[in-house]
């Protein structure tokens, strides 16, 4: 870092020397442009101003000269985030030069980003639109402005008045200028404001479209559900199900928005009038839930539902108690008068029939690691059968490489044992097994200290 800066000291000088020195006027532009840039690279914005000042002044005939001075002090002032500053040195270009179409193009693009940052929504837009006009075939400078317009119209809350810059930007000539995060948002966005404009069929044909265009399969899976949204906006919840349900089966390979999509489908069933159905749905999410915060959250869902269908708080209240001390009540002993049972023992799991041939086939690719049985242990999960997930966590404990053991051990209780329980009260016993194994703290079978195993009955 002190080399580095040495280096602009050093070059800083060599810049100077060539500026007093008995240069050409072309070498003496170049150290002035330098400098400007030097400058900018410490944010020394004062110096950098100062150096561009210094550009024009020295030049004072050269038009091109002068542009290169004034916008560069118009960025300087954008990179030091001096709106009104920037608006006013754009001014003054546009002022000095206003035939130039090119460098007006420029200014306004400027000017309009200094507007967006000072909240003047409507002016910026007009400015943006403006520097369209000037230059209608640069194509990188019509993007950026086409972004400030669509952005300010969103701000403001126009969704009606985003949607034209948005459709443009869209166009491949203007979106391949975009870095690619601000691609993924204006796809985002355009759907989003379909959906709040009620246009849900066009809404669903743009992301259908995403859909069937993108390579990454997380990305597709994404569009997928959004589809689904789409209906569930529109309250077609039948159409809802079938959608979300196809996320699952168009999708089988990618599990990272299993737990949220499958949360949609019980709120469905639920604005649906399903109860019953609904709560079969959410025992795939009680299984699934990765930790306590998310355990409790799924455990309130399923008490909602069963109050809504039972029009008082027994069931919901004994689901809660169950979770909270397990079966064997708050004395923690079997037998007693306190003992629990679980409300959802009368539920099934739900049947998906695609959904269980998309996972088997996903499971047939998946290889042959712990990762790998990992993923099959979570198909299991997501589609109800909670014993061979947890034979699958189990055998990827077995996989696992030493800095894996203590999440893939999490995975196999927290995950698996709880879903086949159905309750996450008492699994100390099952870490202490996992820990030292049946021959107990001591390491020697056939003392006091000897632990059963708590998994094999799970899997009778």
């Amino acid at each position: 870092m002190v080399e580095r800066r040495e280096r602009v000291t050093e070059g800083l000088q060599i810049c100077e020397e060539i500026v007093a020195g008995p240069a050409e006027p072309k070498e003496k532009a170049a150290a002035l442009r330098l400098l400007i840039d030097l400058y900018r690279r410490q944010s020394k914005w004062d110096e950098a101003l100062k150096a561009a000042e210094r550009l024009r002044q020295a030049f004072p005939q050269d038009k091109d000269v002068e542009q290169t001075a004034l916008l560069a002090q118009v960025d300087i002032y954008r990179q030091a985030k001096k709106d009104a500053a920037g608006i006013a040195k754009a001014r003054e270009f546009l002022e000095r030069q206003p035939q130039n179409k090119v460098g007006g193009a420029e200014a306004r693009v400027r000017i309009a980003e200094f507007l967006l940052n000072a909240k003047q929504y409507a002016e910026c837009q007009a400015e943006a639109a403006k520097a369209i006009d000037l230059d209608p075939q640069n194509d990188s400078r019509v993007a950026e402005a086409l972004w400030h317009m669509q952005e300010a119209a969103w701000r403001a809350d126009d969704v009606e008045k985003c949607l034209a810059p948005l459709g443009r930007l869209l166009e491949p000539r203007y979106l391949a200028k975009r870095e690619s995060w601000q691609q993924r948002e204006l796809r985002q966005r355009y759907g989003q404001a379909l959906r709040r404009m009620k246009r849900f069929d066009e809404a669903r044909a743009h992301y259908a479209a995403l859909e069937k265009a993108e390579t990454d399969p997380r990305v597709a899976s994404e569009w997928c559900q959004q589809v689904a949204d789409t209906f569930a906006d529109e309250g077609r919840l039948d159409d809802a199900l079938r959608a979300y349900e196809r996320v699952f089966v168009a999708w089988p390979d990618v599990l990272d928005s299993w737990a949220g999509v499958q949360r949609k489908i019980v709120e469905s069933l639920v604005k649906k009038g399903a109860l019953e159905e609904a709560i079969k749905a959410a025992r795939v999410c009680l299984d699934a839930a990765t930790d306590d915060k998310g355990l409790a959250d799924q455990v309130r869902l399923v008490a909602e539902i069963f109050k809504s269908m039972d029009k008082n708080l027994g069931r919901a209240n004994a689901l809660i108690n169950y979770h909270r001390s397990g079966p064997d009540g708050e004395d923690g002993k079997p037998g007693t008068d306190d003992d629990l049972k679980n409300p959802l023992d009368g539920y099934p799991y739900p049947a998906y029939p695609e959904r269980d041939r998309a996972f088997a086939e996903a499971r047939k690719r998946a290889g042959d690691d712990a990762r790998a049985m990992r993923f099959r242990a979570l198909t299991y999960l997501y589609s109800g059968h909670p014993k061979e997930a947890l034979r699958c966590f189990m055998d990827a404990f077995g996989r696992c490489m030493p800095d894996e053991l203590q999440q893939t051990g999490q995975d196999m209780i927290l995950l698996g044992a709880r879903a086949v329980r159905g309750h996450a009260v008492g699994l100390d016993g099952f870490f202490h097994f996992v820990n030292y194994g049946p021959a107990g703290p001591d390491g020697r079978l056939g003392t006091a200290d000897d632990l059963a195993d708590p998994f094999a009955p799970l899997l009778k």
